[in-house]
């Protein structure tokens, strides 16, 4: 496993994914000792075209010249109404096609809880998940990026069965597979976070690496929370696990000043923290 960050560790100030920010991330990320790196997409898609593809070539161009590999991307996700459907699933379709066109291997997407907006049964949930997966798939025809499903507490989602199910499914109609986010399952009572990891084996495609304390969504590096981090990291060896250990953890850094001085150690300390764990745990 490579150690990676999405590339908001770095990018993220306040409550601001700026476009241009993330392209300054790959840089200081890949400088301070990150070889792979997950790309942010939410934060482009609402780039006006030309605007976009000039973030795309250089996005890419700084990619390429720093060296490092870019194994997943979290495409657009936010909160689903019932009134707004066709938007959410279209702004997803844009961060998919960018995906596809920067030949990211894996976009992680949030199932949609259809029981939570319509009241359905979870198997009828399943099912129009997989319909909303090929119509991304037929509007997008991928050439290179499948879509992982990512687990989500407090709703059917938090379990890997469904997850499973889901994905079982969906494989009939592309490259599909599972991204495990620690801190979700964290946050999901009930959930063995070793054991759903096993009981995934090779459908797990993708993962969100990050801590809390089983209360809040808090996005913390490994090893400042709750989370059995061992036995997390054994599972994922057990079962062969091929992605990356990606963190997913920029909350620490959001409030920090703008000099970059206690950030840029910040993240010199994530990285000496993540190869330390993946060398003894």
């Amino acid at each position: 496993m490579k150690l990676s960050t999405t590339l908001n560790l770095y990018s993220l100030l306040e409550s601001s994914h700026s476009p241009e920010r993330m392209i300054e991330a790959v840089k200081v990320c890949s400088s301070l000792g990150y070889e792979d790196i997950d790309v942010y997409l939410k934060g482009v898609i609402h780039l006006p075209p030309k605007e976009l593809e000039e973030w795309i070539t250089r996005m890419e161009r700084a990619i390429r010249q720093c060296g490092v590999s870019v194994s997943q991307c979290h495409l657009y996700f936010g909160k689903v109404e019932r009134d707004s459907l066709e938007e959410y699933e279209n702004k997803v379709v844009k961060s998919f096609e960018i995906a596809d066109r920067m030949g990211i291997g894996w976009g992680v997407i949030h199932p949609i809880d259809y029981r939570g907006l319509y009241g359905v049964s979870t198997e009828e949930s399943i099912r129009l998940n997989v319909a909303y997966f090929r119509r991304l798939q037929e509007k997008v025809k991928p050439k290179t990026t499948g879509l992982a499903f990512e687990n989500i507490m407090g709703c059917d989602f938090a379990s890997a069965d469904v997850l499973i199910a889901i994905c079982d499914e969906a494989c009939k109609y592309g490259k599909a597979g599972v991204c495990w986010d620690t801190g979700h399952a964290n946050l999901s009572e009930g959930v063995d976070q070793a054991e759903s990891i096993r009981a995934l084996g090779n459908r797990l495609k993708c993962l969100h690496a990050h801590d809390n304390h089983g209360r809040f969504d808090e996005h913390l590096l490994p090893m400042m929370g709750t989370v059995d981090w061992r036995k997390l990291i054994a599972a994922l060896r057990e079962i062969g696990y091929e992605g990356d250990f990606v963190y997913e953890s920029a909350q620490p850094t959001k409030h920090l000043p703008e000099d970059d001085l206690l950030r840029k150690e910040f993240i010199k300390y994530s990285v000496k923290l993540g190869k330390y764990m993946l060398e003894n745990f």
